[in-house]
């Protein structure tokens, strides 16, 4: 990975002392980094042009460009500060802790990793976006306002940390498995019972339903 692109984004990964993957994502921004280029820009121009003015009429004439300089300096670092991240956890949850596109004030998504199908570039009028596709059909815009070759890049690496997640629950899965086998069949069984149990009660209230 270049310079350049992990300025744009960076994966996530959070592992305990024994290896073990706790978070797994990826966070980018969406702002691009010609506009960095450019408040930066106009932040030095404010600088030198307030050092000329200063040596020539002094500080009160000179300072509005002293203004402008602190005015371009605020602005880089807020938007540098503001990036789009989604983790996925290691009990299931998917969060994005900077929110996400058109849905004020969310911070996690409404379903755990097992519902989601894929990870898709997506096109917008403003951009293309990626978007998480469920097992249900159900749409979640997790990234928007993005290049194309962006947007592929985010949709790649949020693909490879949910399947690393996955591979790391899978192996957890297996050891804790392998450890207690009996444990694990009378779960099973105890899981198979409560379906039947669900199953029949949702039967005996559609014959109830049915009834004159």
């Amino acid at each position: 990975m270049n310079f350049l692109n992990w300025l744009r984004g960076h994966p996530i990964r959070v592992r305990d002392e024994q290896g073990t993957l706790h978070v797994s994502g990826y966070q980018w921004r969406e702002i691009p980094l010609y506009v960095f280029f450019l408040i930066g820009t106009a932040g030095a121009a404010s600088f030198g042009l307030f050092v000329l003015r200063f040596t020539v009429d002094g500080f009160w004439i000179a300072s509005p460009y002293l203004l402008a300089m602190w005015l371009s300096i605020g602005l880089f670092e807020g938007l540098w500060d503001y990036v789009r991240v989604i983790e996925f956890w290691q009990h299931g949850a998917i969060k994005s802790s900077n929110g996400l596109p058109n849905r004020f004030g969310a911070r996690q998504l409404p379903f755990d990793q097992d519902a989601i199908a894929s990870i898709e570039v997506t096109g917008e009028c403003e951009g293309a976006g990626v978007a998480i596709y469920t097992v249900e059909g159900e749409t979640i815009i997790v990234g928007h306002r993005l290049r194309t070759v962006d947007a592929r890049r985010v949709a790649v690496q949020l693909t490879k940390a949910l399947r690393d997640m996955r591979e790391s629950m899978a192996t957890i899965n297996g050891a804790q498995a392998a450890r207690n086998p009996a444990r694990d069949r009378r779960q099973f069984l105890r899981e198979l019972e409560q379906e039947v149990i669900r199953q029949s009660g949702t039967a005996s209230a559609s014959g109830s339903s049915l009834a004159p």
